[in-house]
């Protein structure tokens, strides 16, 4: 497990559009209270050589073999792989149960074999690692099941299947468990408004699970909102729940349960172009896959300290766990006198996915969500303590019940993941000063503070994107970092990443690339990078005078993912990121990477690049 921090000052880079030059972040520190939490990883592999010889038997003379560099390159006849076996713990079962499942294969020409699991009927249940040679079943229909591997080499596969008989019985209480979040900053008052908002969640979404989308957004009498995602899902067309001021600004929760695994990109469109917009979305799994909300709470005139939803009684689901609390607030107040928020605490039992204090006194887009496993059904009121400055301002607060079941996938227990990703800006934050942001978190890669942790500068160039990131560290749901700035106060955006699965000493390599004059368009290796491990972690972020830097381009790892909101009418005055570019890969290889993207102009462009272990 590992937390990691990437910090980007814009002064570093601007010079050529008359900002000043200068800005250094010097420290980086943080304080931390509660407990901490523990996460499981996410990753799939591939298992069997991979060897450039192929054993293969000449065409012209079947009774011959000869090794060859390539099955086509001495038109060789290939054979797929054999499944050798496949082992179930037990073929007879109750709804709820696990089934443990292994399989192994031989391929004779030598190919790689990788492993792919499938049930049928679709409904029957789920896997918990459906891309490895072992994994788990978790019966979730009755009927008979019909359970399929699949092993692969060199474009040809063979199948094996059991059949498991699933027979009603009582299922055990499920717990719902956080997956991933991402959250977002939003545009500053009186920039130019956006519509088509695309964002991706930093891991491929797994099986039946279930998406809490909270955005806030400008007010209209007549405002739509319409949700779709780059992996086939239907999203409803109305809101769970729904604040609205009247005036102002509207915050709403969309639910998808049952999602599709996969890759996800989100794109919320609207009527309009809109300013502000912002976005905080969760995954759960053993959250029920149909029908699951159990009770909503909304209220558009929280005053702060006490923000809430309002009390409700969600609907009793005690046998099956309980029900998922999710509440989600955002200021609602007038854009003028702007006050700070600098610090948001979870209602008693609540854990907080994330809060942002970034904005100070530069305006007032405060926001943090949180969420609550109540496991006997009672009334309860969510919400959270804001302390601001020097006065107080009113709230969106909207809140969710959503019913435990035991469904969907759960990240497997091994490997480097991202569990949170949060953006931060701030577009006159203090210098020579400190800068204080509030970052939950529960991986374990984080200058000195209260608990003992330490921050690492990685970059190799003074004009490039720093990276500061912290190995081994303590964690905690109610960490917050403080910044030490040096040069004269300017716009400053923040990529924080809260990753487990890391090695004890997680730092593999940097690159990175100065200012350069680069674009319009595609912008190649900027930088690159070759990992010296497996399995691991690489994040590049892309620093650009002029912006918006619109997405990765051909050549680029094509398993990465781009971090960063892109939208219609964005331009370098986007605040949600500072309109630059940053995204991850997670490496199966050694492979060299090129991190290619596409930028709106003509600009100067920098860019760093980290490498960081996965645990081994």
């Amino acid at each position: 497990m590992m937390r990691f921090i990437r910090i980007s000052s814009p002064l570093l880079v601007l010079a050529c559009t008359g900002q000043p030059v200068g800005r250094q972040v010097t420290q980086a520190s943080q304080q931390t209270s509660g407990d901490v939490g523990n996460v499981a990883s996410d990753l799939a592999a591939t298992t069997g050589p991979d060897r450039r010889g192929a054993r293969c038997e000449p065409r012209r003379q079947p009774s011959r073999w000869r090794e060859c560099a390539h099955h086509d390159e001495c038109d060789c006849v290939d054979e797929p792989p054999v499944i050798t076996s496949l082992w179930a713990s037990r073929t007879s079962v109750k709804l709820g149960d696990r089934v443990f499942l292994f399989a192994t294969a031989t391929d004779d020409d030598r190919d790689r074999i990788s492993f792919r699991w499938s049930v049928s009927p679709a409904a029957c249940g789920t896997f918990t690692t459906p891309e490895l040679p072992w994994t788990t079943f978790v019966a979730r229909a009755v009927g008979t099941c019909t359970l399929t591997v699949t092993a692969t080499a060199h474009h040809l596969s063979s199948s094996k299947s059991v059949s498991i008989a699933v027979r009603p019985g009582a299922v055990a209480p499920a717990t719902p468990t956080l997956v991933q979040h991402l959250s977002s900053s939003a545009e500053s008052t009186g920039r130019p408004p956006g519509n088509a908002f695309k964002f991706t969640l930093p891991n491929p979404v797994l099986a039946g699970n279930c998406l809490i989308l909270g955005i806030t957004y400008q007010w209209s009498a007549t405002r739509t909102v319409a949700i779709t995602d780059s992996n086939g899902n239907t999203w409803p067309t109305s809101a769970a729940a729904t604040a609205n001021d009247g005036w102002n600004r509207i915050s709403s929760i969309y639910l998808l349960p049952n999602a599709k695994p996969g890759v996800t990109t989100v794109t919320v469109t609207f009527d309009a172009a809109v300013q502000p917009f912002q976005y905080t979305i969760s995954e759960f799994y053993n959250v029920a896959q149909t029908s699951p909300i159990n009770g909503t709470a909304s209220n558009d005139a929280a005053l702060a300290p006490a923000l809430s939803s309002g009390t409700f009684t969600p609907g009793n689901n005690d046998a099956n766990g309980g029900n998922l609390i999710w509440t989600y607030a955002y200021d609602n107040s007038a854009v003028f006198p702007i006050n700070a928020a600098t610090n948001f605490a979870p209602a008693s039992g609540f854990t907080l996915l994330d809060a942002d204090i970034a904005w100070g006194l530069n305006d007032n887009q405060h926001h943090a969500s949180e969420y609550f496993v109540q496991t006997a059904a009672a009334p309860i009121e969510a919400g959270f303590t804001a302390a601001m400055t020097p006065a107080n301002d009113t709230f969106n607060v909207v809140s969710v019940a959503l019913k435990a079941a035991a469904a969907g996938t759960a990240p497997p227990a091994s490997g480097i993941r991202i569990v949170r990703c949060a953006h931060f800006t701030n577009e006159m934050s203090p210098a020579p000063s400190t800068w204080n942001l509030m970052f939950p978190s529960q991986g374990n890669l984080i200058v000195p503070d209260s608990k003992g942790n330490s921050y690492t500068l990685e970059n190799t160039n003074a004009s490039a994107p720093q990276f500061w990131f912290a190995a081994n560290a303590t964690s905690d749901p109610g960490l917050s970092i403080a910044l030490a700035l040096s040069g004269p106060p300017a716009g400053t955006s923040l990529t924080a990443y809260d990753i487990v699965g890391a090695a004890s000493s997680p730092f593999d390599v940097v690159t990175g690339i100065g200012q350069t004059l680069a674009g319009p368009g595609e912008v190649d290796d900027f930088p690159v990078i070759t990992p010296t491990s497996a399995n691991g972690l690489t994040i590049a972020a892309l620093q650009l005078g002029q912006g918006p830097g619109l997405g990765l381009a051909a050549g680029a790892p094509a398993a990465a993912v781009f971090d960063f909101v892109s939208y219609t009418g964005e331009i370098d005055l986007d605040t949600m990121d500072n309109a630059d570019g940053r995204a991850h890969l997670y490496n199966t290889d050694l492979s060299t990477e090129h991190w290619n993207w596409v930028i709106a102009l003509e600009t100067s462009v920098s860019a760093t690049a980290v490498h960081f272990h996965g645990a081994r």
